[in-house]
């Protein structure tokens, strides 16, 4: 994503926060810019996904405290915490995005059991203790179990893309939304 582009983004976020000012809005900066579909930034551009997206990321989260100092601001939306979307948030944190933000988000699909998300959150917080954002609050916005693996095409006949997904979604995501509340309050 070009500068200028960037800097658009940054002031349509701005201009939002001020108009939500004072409304409890946390704001989620993109949505799984880890994964091509989501986030295109062109051949011309020199830098790596994770850099383009942490560039954008700090723009707009510094356009937002300017226009509502208390907005929750949270970063990432990675989907699927394990390799490659570890090594993403791996590259936010070189970034310097965590000293600009309240959160981190994460969308940790997978298709073995839910319980092994937790190995997952480990990972993250062993990231985010190297870039001495231990207490960042790691937040599952998003999440479910896949009935195939990856990129299998076996799905339920009669089903479109994802339904399965979505019921079993929907089943899981308070578990972990509530486990990874808990995780966030936990001390080094």
């Amino acid at each position: 994503t070009s500068e200028a582009a960037q800097a658009a983004f940054a002031a349509f976020a701005g201009a939002a926060a001020r108009h939500f000012a004072g409304r409890d809005v946390v704001w989620e900066i993109w949505n799984e810019p880890n994964l091509t579909q989501f986030w295109s930034q062109g051949p011309e551009s020199p830098e790596s996904p994770g850099a383009n997206y942490s560039s954008l990321s700090m723009k707009s989260a510094i356009a937002i405290r300017a226009n509502d100092p208390t907005a929750y601001i949270a970063v990432g939306a990675v989907s699927t915490v394990f390799q490659p979307g570890i090594q993403f948030i791996d590259e936010l944190g070189r970034s310097g995005i965590f000293r600009y933000v309240d959160g981190l988000s994460v969308h940790p699909y997978r298709d073995t059991a839910p319980e092994s998300v937790a190995e997952d959150y480990t990972a993250v917080r062993s990231i985010l203790a190297r870039y001495n954002a231990y207490s960042l609050p790691v937040i599952d916005s998003e999440c479910g179990r896949h009935r195939t693996p990856y990129g299998a095409s076996n799905r339920p006949r009669g089903l479109p893309t994802g339904a399965a997904n979505r019921a079993v979604e929907v089943g899981c995501t308070g578990d972990l939304a509530e486990a990874a509340a808990a995780e966030a309050r936990r001390t080094p």
